[in-house]
C-alpha cells in the first residue's frame, strides 16, 4: 500500500495592492534611519565652523543624498519629501546635540543643537521648492529634479539654483497676471500690485542675467588671463600667483628661446660645463 507524501499548501501570491501596501511600509520605516545619516555631517559643519570647506562640502553631499533618495521614491510614497522634511525637524536637532556632548560641555552642545534648528530651517524653502515642483509638474518635474540631483556634476547648490529658477517660472506666469500682491515698506505705508505688473521687470531682469551669462561664458578665459599677467608683472612682493604648471610651461619657453638665440660654440660650452658639474 504505497502512501502518498502530504505537499505543504503555496502560500498564496500577493495581490498588487499588498505589494503596494509593503513597499509604502518599507520605505516610510526607512525614513528615519536615512536622516539621522544627516545628524553626523552637520554636527561636523557646526563644530568647524562657516569657514570649514571640507565640512561643508561633507554635509552638503549627505544631504544631496538625503533628497535624491526620497526623489527616486516618489512614485512610491508621493509625499515623501514633505516625511523626509518633517523628520528632519523633529529629529536632526536633537541627534546633533547628543552627539555634541560626547565631546563638548552641556551649554556648548546646547548652543550646537540651536544651530542645527537653524541649519534645518533654513533647507525649509528648497524643500518646500522640491515638493512645489513635484505637486505642480508632477513625473516630469521629478525628472526634472533628478537629472539635476544624479550624475558626477550633480550639487546641492545646482539643484538648489534649479529649483529657484523654475519656481520663479511658475509664480510669474502669464495665467497668474491678474493676481494681486502686496508688501509694506518700512515706513509703514502698503504697495498693492498685481503679478503682470511685477513680471514686465523680472522679464528684463532674468533677460540680463542672461546676457552677463554669455558674456561670461564666452570671455572668462580671456578675461582671467589678462588678470593672471597682471600679477605677474606686479608681484607686489608677494608669491608668484601661477599655478606650479602653469611657472614649469613659462620656464620651458623662456629656456626654449634663450638656446635657439646661442650659437653652436656657446651651446658646446654651456654643455662642456654641464658635464664637468658632474662629474665632479
Amino acid at each position: 500500500m504505497t502512501v502518498a507524501a502530504s505537499v505543504a499548501p503555496k502560500p498564496s501570491a500577493l495581490s498588487e495592492a499588498e505589494q503596494d501596501a509593503l513597499e509604502v511600509t518599507a520605505v516610510t520605516e526607512a525614513v528615519p534611519e536615512w536622516v539621522e545619516e544627516l545628524a553626523q555631517p552637520l554636527n561636523d559643519l557646526l563644530a568647524a565652523g562657516p569657514r570649514a570647506t571640507v565640512a561643508k562640502e561633507s554635509y552638503n553631499r549627505s544631504l544631496l543624498g538625503l533628497i535624491l533618495r526620497g526623489l527616486r521614491r516618489v512614485a512610491i510614497v508621493p509625499n515623501i519629501m514633505n516625511d523626509i522634511y518633517d523628520r528632519m525637524v523633529e529629529a536632526v536637532p536633537s541627534q546633533v546635540g547628543a552627539i555634541a556632548s560626547e565631546d563638548v560641555s552641556e551649554e556648548a552642545a546646547a548652543e550646537r543643537r540651536t544651530s542645527a534648528v537653524k541649519r534645518i530651517h533654513d533647507a525649509g524653502g528648497p524643500f518646500w521648492r522640491i515638493c512645489a515642483i513635484i505637486a505642480i509638474d508632477g513625473k516630469a518635474g521629478v525628472t526634472s529634479l533628478l537629472e539635476q540631483a544624479e550624475g558626477d556634476k550633480a550639487t546641492l547648490g545646482r539643484l538648489y539654483t534649479w529649483t529657484n529658477e523654475r519656481i520663479d517660472t511658475l509664480a510669474f506666469d502669464a495665467s497668474r497676471g491678474a493676481t494681486k500682491c502686496h508688501y509694506t515698506l518700512r515706513s509703514g505705508v502698503e504697495v498693492k500690485f498685481t503679478v503682470a505688473e511685477a513680471t514686465a521687470t523680472w522679464l528684463e531682469y532674468t533677460d540680463a542675467r542672461a546676457v552677463v551669462k554669455a558674456m561670461n561664458d564666452d570671455n572668462s578665459q580671456e578675461w582671467g588671463a589678462v588678470r593672471r599677467q597682471y600679477r605677474v608683472e606686479n608681484p607686489a612682493g608677494m608669491p608668484d600667483g601661477r599655478s606650479k604648471k602653469e611657472q614649469s610651461s613659462d620656464e620651458v619657453r623662456k629656456n626654449r628661446a634663450i638656446v635657439l638665440a646661442m650659437t653652436d660654440d656657446e651651446k658646446a660650452t654651456v654643455t662642456a660645463r654641464l658635464l664637468t658639474d658632474e662629474v665632479t
